[in-house]
């Protein structure tokens, strides 16, 4: 389950419907648009709906997906205050490294790695 602490707005998300299953009902890869405490507003194809936040489900980080965001084949390095962190793919998962730590942190979910690359080079990942 995603917390609300845990999404920040053009977070890409699938929902859930009543039974907790994806479907195409519900559809996937929905884009987080405004975020209160208890609700989310998603868009997808110039449609817009409310969601509760429990119903949100977190996009698993693929092979597919790393290629679709523009990540390097082996990393892709930001300098941050004269550390070097980056994105380090491994066996299809991406990681955050350091050169002290390498592999470093696994990162399982797409919002994840969006809030990271967001935080750090404050722009957007592509997707």
């Amino acid at each position: 389950m995603i917390q609300a602490t845990d999404l920040r707005i053009n977070n890409l998300v699938d929902i859930l419907n009543e039974s907790g299953y994806i479907s195409p009902d519900t559809g996937y890869n929905w884009t987080v648009t405004m975020i209160s405490t208890l609700d989310v507003w998603v868009s997808k194809n110039g449609g817009e709906k409310m969601v509760k936040i429990k119903n949100l489900s977190p996009i698993t980080l693929t092979e597919e997906w790393l290629k679709n965001m523009g990540m390097p084949e082996d990393r892709s390095t930001i300098d941050l205050f004269n550390w070097e962190l980056y994105f380090e793919r491994r066996d299809g998962k991406l990681y955050l490294s350091t050169e002290q730590a390498s592999p470093g942190r696994l990162i399982e979910y797409l919002h994840i790695a969006q809030n990271i690359h967001n935080s750090l080079t404050n722009k957007d990942m592509q997707s």
